[in-house]
């Protein structure tokens, strides 16, 4: 299951429910739940990366507005029993002050797996948050170095020593490196493989959209296949099989 649960109770009792919705859609038929579920719980962020898909977007007059903890625990509530896994998304999620009390109630209604999509930058500040967590995915890669290289450097240090602190209590982490034209292998793809491998991190590599919807699917394959050299396929999670189908799309 690539599901990620801190407890191995929750991995048994889930895995026969996973198993039997992947039968149903074997046979056509839809599952039981879903197999995670996208919240958004702010649109603030304590940064302002260039390349922020998500500041673009709400930057549109989008009428958002942080949802409030009722509205939050009624969303939960009616997610109960219909997902896999809760993925919790902003702006940065880290900056909510209730962030615990809004996880701690998803888990009390038995959502079974918990992912959170962060900068990584407040770790530190969040730690009662984060013992709800199975999964958090950290955006870190050259761009975001570039701009901000104190508080990258910062944020490095920071979750190797909350990881340390909180033990079994951390979540499994995966870096999130956004791909830019300009990236270069040596200088700015290496030292994040590194800092991924030296601490026994996941990564996952994202092609960057850019203003006029180009992809370089090109260069997100090459680097990836390159990166293929460096960490195992476990650790590694861009799949190569999907990874030539998006290719042969984009191509044909």
């Amino acid at each position: 299951m690539l599901l990620n649960f801190k407890s191995d109770k929750v991995r048994a009792a889930i895995r026969p429910l996973f198993a039997a919705d992947c039968e149903r859609i074997a046979r056509g038929q839809l599952p039981e739940r879903a197999w995670e579920t996208d919240i958004y719980v702010t649109r603030r962020c304590n940064m302002s990366c260039s390349y922020c898909y998500v500041k673009d977007y709400f930057d549109r007059d989008y009428p958002f507005v942080d949802p409030s903890l009722p509205q939050l625990w009624a969303l939960i509530d009616a997610l109960a029993d219909k997902t896999y896994g809760l993925v919790v998304l902003g702006g940065e999620p880290l900056v909510r002050r209730d962030l615990a009390e809004i996880l701690r109630y998803a888990r009390e209604r038995g959502i079974p797996s918990i992912r959170v999509a962060t900068n990584g930058t407040l770790v530190k500040r969040a730690m009662e948050a984060l013992r709800y967590v199975d999964r958090i995915n950290v955006s870190l890669d050259g761009t975001r170095k570039h701009e901000f290289p104190e508080v990258v450097e910062r944020m490095q240090r920071d979750i190797c020593e909350v990881r340390q602190e909180m033990g079994r209590d951390f979540p499994s982490v995966c870096i999130s490196y956004t791909l830019a034209q300009n990236d270069l292998f040596e200088q700015d793809i290496l030292p994040v493989i590194r800092f991924a491998r030296e601490n026994g991190f996941d990564i996952k590599f994202l092609a960057c959209k850019y203003p006029n919807n180009d992809v370089n699917w090109d260069f997100l394959r090459a680097v990836v296949e390159r990166a293929r050299g460096y960490v195992c396929d476990e650790t590694l999670l861009n799949v190569r099989e999907l990874t030539q189908k998006i290719i042969a799309v984009q191509v044909s």
